[in-house]
């Protein structure tokens, strides 16, 4: 058995997958397996993955093409290493992430996964250094404005029991997973860029994705419905108000969750604005939220909790 099995789906990747094996190649971390599972191209995928003669790499076919979810859970099935990474055919592990996420699960065997943080590159691409939340209690906290970790750059802990990714969760499979996870350990991200993250025009994760955000906001409500006493859940699906609000806030501090209430109310007037002012949160959740806030009540739009997934 190896130490870490990396899960590498392609589909159409030959202008990028060489550089994306190559950055494995290159980790200072020596004890893996990278499984890399063509997903039914039709391009030179294939040829570019078989042109790497190095044992370590397992090539796998799919049956045409079956989607990402189906050939990551076909990946985890396959997986034999203690921990499992991810990586995408089109970004770009620096040499060092293996090791230090190695270490780190290994000095914290509490750690069910662990992510870093990442930078953005591409074509025409102002390059940004993504800063995720680090320790345990953040990353648990921040789902209702976003996941925690960024999905190829993440190591989980094979141990924790069987998991799979949710077909049922299309374009937000990931979100959905750390949601599932949360109880099976704790979470942490790396407080360092080890991931150079591809944005393209023709990726999945763009935005105007209107099916992602469906998805997204799905996740959210369902975060919600695992932290909050069933009552308020169902206050919440009745109508996100400043009494709703008020109820919450009474029993949950987290400031992501208010955060995403404020943002997601079903109508802004003086009792919402009061509450907002009165309770403190003004200055608590910051000046971005400030302005958010601001936004919705000209524009009237609710972009986290009510993107066609409400009371569903």
């Amino acid at each position: 058995m190896v130490k870490v099995s990396i899960i590498l789906p392609a589909y159409n990747a030959a202008e990028t997958i060489g550089e994306s094996i190559e950055s494995i190649l290159r980790q200072t971390w020596t004890d893996w397996e990278l499984i890399v599972i063509n997903d039914g191209s039709k391009d030179k995928t294939k040829d570019v993955i078989l042109g790497y003669t190095d044992e370590r790499i397992r090539y796998i076919e799919n049956d045409g093409n079956k989607g990402l979810i189906y050939t990551l859970n076909r990946g985890l099935e396959l997986a034999t290493g203690e921990y499992i990474a991810r990586m995408d055919a089109d970004d770009i592990s620096l040499p060092e992430r293996l090791q230090k996420q190695v270490d780190y699960m290994d000095a914290h065997p509490k750690c069910a996964i662990c992510g870093t943080w990442f930078k953005t590159f591409g074509e025409n691409i102002e390059g940004e250094v993504v800063m995720l939340p680090i320790e345990d209690s953040e990353c648990k906290q921040c789902f209702p404005i976003r996941p925690p970790f960024a999905h190829p750059a993440v190591m989980i802990r094979k141990s924790i029991g069987h998991f799979a990714y949710d077909p049922n969760y299309k374009d937000a499979e990931d979100y959905k997973l750390w949601i599932d996870l949360m109880d099976k350990g704790e979470y942490h991200n790396i407080g360092e860029v080890l991931l150079h993250y591809r944005i393209s025009a023709t990726q999945i994760s763009h935005e105007g994705n209107t099916h992602q955000d469906q998805m997204a906001s799905k996740c959210r409500w369902l975060y919600i419905e695992h932290v909050l006493p069933r009552a308020l859940y169902e206050d919440l699906h009745r109508g996100i108000t400043a009494d709703a609000i008020r109820k919450v806030r009474a029993v949950n501090q987290n400031p992501y969750l208010l955060n995403s209430l404020y943002l997601s109310q079903d109508h802004y007037g003086i009792r919402e604005l009061w509450l907002y002012l009165t309770s403190g949160d003004l200055y608590r959740l910051g000046l971005n939220t400030a302005i958010r806030y601001l936004k919705r009540m000209i524009y009237k739009k609710a972009p986290y909790l009510l993107i066609g997934t409400k009371k569903q």
